[in-house]
């Protein structure tokens, strides 16, 4: 059984800007989290809500290469 559990909540702002470790959120997304997986492995997933309301999820590599895949995935749902 998988035990899933928070790690941060609210859209990630830095002085006004919205960054996601260091690159620009696309303006379509208004909510990010990241949350921790336990299902045998320690994985996380990074989750995001869209302006009109859909909520997307995908595995989370703690990477540039992480977070380059994950902001490309959150534009390309916006």
């Amino acid at each position: 059984m998988a035990v899933i559990t928070q790690t941060n909540e609210g859209i990630w702002t830095r002085n006004g800007s919205r960054l996601f470790f260091g690159r620009r959120l696309p303006e379509g997304v208004v909510h990010v989290e990241l949350m921790h997986v336990y299902d045998g492995l320690h994985e996380q997933e990074v989750r995001w809500i869209t302006l009109d309301g859909d909520k997307h999820e995908m595995p989370f590599e703690h990477s540039d290469k992480g977070v380059i895949a994950a902001v490309t995935a959150m534009k390309l749902t916006c």
